[in-house]
């Protein structure tokens, strides 16, 4: 076959070194193989058993409301992206002086394509370095603190499923204007950080509707994608593990923010469960978006 040759040829060419752990020619090998010639990897001859009926049940997609009083999260990320309207920053003038204090926010406007000024190369040129300081901030600080006790307090007896595993830090997103959609088509399943047990947990704090938000099946394979409708003080929850979900181009008037996080109960990383041993995510190098579990 072509691919057989092409990649036959590329093993034999002696400018390639394979042993080379920065080479991309391994993984591409491994992709390959696993695809094509549909080799097993025997690390993965485990076979989960079906998820237990209470968990399917805790990850039922709902809405929930929340006591906006006690957590914040709207005003907290007024704080967190310099604003006092986050559904309109997209009509705000960027500062000239530096980058936004949330790689979030910057993000968002490398994106939606907006103009940046030249100082926010500078600002940005090493990016650890900017992630590093945004995460030592009071507002971001502040925004872990009611976060973890928003966990502890909300989501543990709102599952009632027992000692909880919980994203921390969580994803951030700002999704702002644009002709391009912020993420595709997937299940979380679909990339091997992930474990299966997951239950997700998706908060805007800003109101969401049509186009400027997630939308999802309602049950695995079921296809009636439909979009999140919430207002500030409301989270969904939903089987993001196996449910299908993504976003489009945003095409109304309105900037959409939010956060979103995964929590495992704790017995199904138990031995017996048929789930595989939970792998961390964290990378320092890479935005507030990475995460790890605690």
């Amino acid at each position: 076959p072509f691919w057989e040759q092409g990649i036959l040829r590329l093993v034999s060419d002696q400018r390639y070194d394979c042993s080379d752990s920065h080479s991309w020619l391994p993984s591409m090998l491994n992709r390959w193989l696993s695809k094509q010639l549909k080799v097993e990897d025997p690390k993965q001859d485990f076979k989960p058993l079906p998820p237990p009926p209470w968990l399917e049940e805790a990850r039922v997609e709902r809405l929930v409301p929340y006591d906006m009083t006690r957590f914040p999260f709207e005003a907290i990320f007024c704080e967190l992206f310099e604003t006092t309207h986050l559904a309109g920053l997209h009509q705000q003038k960027p500062k000239e002086d530096r980058p936004p204090l949330c790689p979030t926010l910057f993000r968002a406007y490398v994106n939606a394509g907006v103009k940046r000024p030249k100082s926010w190369k500078h600002g940005t040129k090493w990016e650890a370095k900017y992630v590093s300081r945004f995460r030592k901030s009071q507002p971001y600080l502040r925004f872990l603190e009611v976060y973890q006790d928003f966990v502890k307090q909300v989501i543990v007896p709102l599952l009632g499923c027992g000692d909880l595993m919980y994203q921390c830090p969580p994803t951030l997103r700002c999704q702002m204007p644009s002709v391009v959609a912020s993420c595709q088509p997937h299940r979380d399943s679909d990339f091997a950080a992930h474990h299966g047990a997951e239950v997700n947990f998706w908060i805007p704090v800003t109101k969401t509707w049509g186009s400027n938000t997630l939308h999802a099946e309602s049950e695995p394979g079921k296809g009636d994608f439909h979009p999140f409708q919430l207002n500030p003080g409301e989270m969904a929850i939903f089987n993001g593990s196996q449910c299908l979900h993504f976003t489009e181009a945003n095409q109304t008037d309105s900037v959409r923010v939010s956060f979103d996080f995964r929590v495992i109960p704790k017995s199904m990383l138990e031995n017996g469960t048929g789930y595989p041993r939970l792998a961390s995510k964290r990378h320092d190098n890479r935005g507030a978006a990475t995460y790890q579990y605690e």
